[in-house]
């Protein structure tokens, strides 16, 4: 009777076991599954306004980190017009800004780059 009752025991303990493990591993799954349900979606975004032509936003790309890590402050009016007169160098053109901004300037980047591609 003793072994029977041995047998019984390991039976019921191993039986314990796997049940501990199933619920930990349906914990885990619907934890996972929770998270990825409630978790914010991320943006990709660089900056507010995207740019879709990436030769530009390349461009522009640089001039944010030329703002951002240059050793002199430089201001947006000497960026810009350095900017302007690289374009007027590489496309042989001169260029015009009416109101020298960053938005214009990215529209003049991409419409002098469109004529080259």
């Amino acid at each position: 009777m003793s072994q029977i009752n041995q047998n019984y025991e390991k039976e019921f303990n191993r039986r314990k076991i796997y049940a501990a493990l199933f619920i930990l591993l349906v914990m885990f799954v619907a934890g996972t599954g929770l998270g990825f349900a409630l978790a914010p979606k991320k943006t990709n975004d660089v900056s507010a306004n995207k740019i879709t032509a990436p030769h530009t936003a390349f461009l522009m790309e640089l001039y944010e980190q030329i703002q951002a890590n240059y050793w002199e402050k430089v201001d947006d009016d000497k960026l810009i017009n350095l900017y302007k007169l690289a374009l007027e160098k590489a496309s042989g053109q001169p260029q015009t800004l009416n109101k020298p901004s960053r938005a214009t300037l990215t529209e003049l980047l991409r419409r002098e780059i469109d004529k080259i591609d």
